[in-house]
């Protein structure tokens, strides 16, 4: 009995077909936000976005951002224009328009 609780696939011809296509797009979901989830950040690696942000304002360099935005990956580059500390929002001036960013989104930041 055991065995089968186990392998499921064992056990899986005597399951309906709507069942095993409930339970495919169930474990797809599953590792699709295991996939997109955002990581959690180190106090050093906070300081590096921290330092790369100021240095961006600060000198007008270019920043690649990389933001997790409804289970995709989102890049965009840009100059800071301006970081609210309280609010937790960063002002990008970027090729076409000024974008405001959440901090809590944010996965990555590199210079560009």
């Amino acid at each position: 009995m055991s065995k089968k609780i186990t392998n499921q696939f064992i056990c899986s011809r005597m399951m309906l077909p709507e069942h095993k296509e409930k339970l495919n797009s169930h474990r797809k979901s599953i590792l699709k936000k295991e996939k997109y989830s955002k990581p959690c950040f180190d106090e050093q690696r906070l300081e590096e976005f921290q330092f790369l942000l100021n240095h961006s304002m600060h000198n007008k360099i270019t920043v690649k951002i990389t933001v997790l935005n409804d289970n995709e990956y989102l890049n965009i580059e840009g100059i800071v224009k301006k970081m609210d500390l309280i609010s937790r929002k960063i002002t990008l001036i970027t090729e076409e328009e000024l974008k405001i960013i959440d901090s809590k989104s944010i996965v990555d930041i590199k210079p560009a």
